[in-house]
């Protein structure tokens, strides 16, 4: 069985999503299925909001394949990775493991790719591709570590008090910030511009093929750069496709229940 938006899902059910239902939703509900439309050339951040059939029409990509694939997580899970139900998730619990799953990594390896990235520009000593994918990746390594400190000393905070305020039946201070969606949009804004950066680096690099004369730097850069892109991809998920939505529905409940104790100032 399933699970979606919180109801059980039997494997025709979930079967139907792969008609009716757009690929962030169909992620969202097991996000193993990142992986299988990755496989495909699918990148569902930006196919989000189609369906499976608009995708491949658009693509031109073997529909019954994919389908199968999809099929696949659930006639043989015991080869695939296990399935974490992020939607799930309580929300404290959420908030705690992006952080220090995905914060942290983010701040423990972005100097190593750094580090990797000036060392594999600098073996052939002249401008080139290795110095386009460095600068790529430095900017997305800026763009990405400037907004871990609002999330994590603003936004996260509001999010897990919000949770408590209805848990507890009880009206809310209103935030300087005004509604939770000026925040959530800033740092969705940031986001996209972190996914164009990553696509242009997968595309720039060869998507992470590791060159067979390829130095040790040049190996352990392509390969932490594929693993970041991985980290990140599940990161963004979490945050854009499951914590966000869930923080704008928890304002606008206790808002319609018990409203804010001042009015929005800042």
């Amino acid at each position: 069985m399933k699970m979606f938006n919180g109801c059980t899902l039997s494997n025709n059910h979930f079967a139907a999503m792969k008609t009716n239902h757009t690929i962030s939703e169909i992620v969202k509900s097991d996000y193993r299925a990142a992986g299988v439309l990755e496989h495909f050339g699918i990148d569902f951040f930006s196919a989000g909001s189609m369906t499976i059939p608009e995708v491949c029409t658009s693509q031109h990509i073997d529909r019954k394949a994919i389908e199968q694939a999809l099929d696949d997580l659930n006639t043989h899970p015991g080869h695939q990775d296990p399935h974490w139900n992020y939607a799930e998730w309580d929300t404290r619990f959420l908030v705690d493991f992006i952080v220090h799953a995905h914060h942290n990594y983010i701040r423990e390896t972005v100097p190593e790719l750094l580090r990797l990235g000036i060392r594999v520009a600098g073996e052939s000593g002249r401008p080139g591709a290795a110095h386009r994918l460095r600068m790529l990746s430095q900017d997305l390594m800026d763009d990405i570590t400037r907004h871990l400190d609002l999330e994590e000393e603003v936004i996260f905070p509001y999010i897990v008090d919000l949770e408590t305020a209805l848990r507890e039946n009880r009206a809310f201070v209103a935030p300087r910030f005004g509604r939770v969606e000026s925040p959530i949009g800033e740092v969705e804004r940031m986001h996209s511009r972190a996914l164009e950066l990553l696509q242009e680096i997968r595309t720039q690099s060869g998507h992470y093929e590791i060159p067979e004369n390829a130095t040790p730097d040049r190996k352990a850069w392509l390969a932490l750069l594929k693993e970041f892109d991985a980290d990140l991809h599940l990161h963004l998920h979490l945050e854009n496709n499951i914590l966000f939505p869930r923080a704008i529905a928890l304002e606008a409940e206790l808002l319609n229940r018990k409203g804010f104790t001042t009015i929005w100032f800042g």
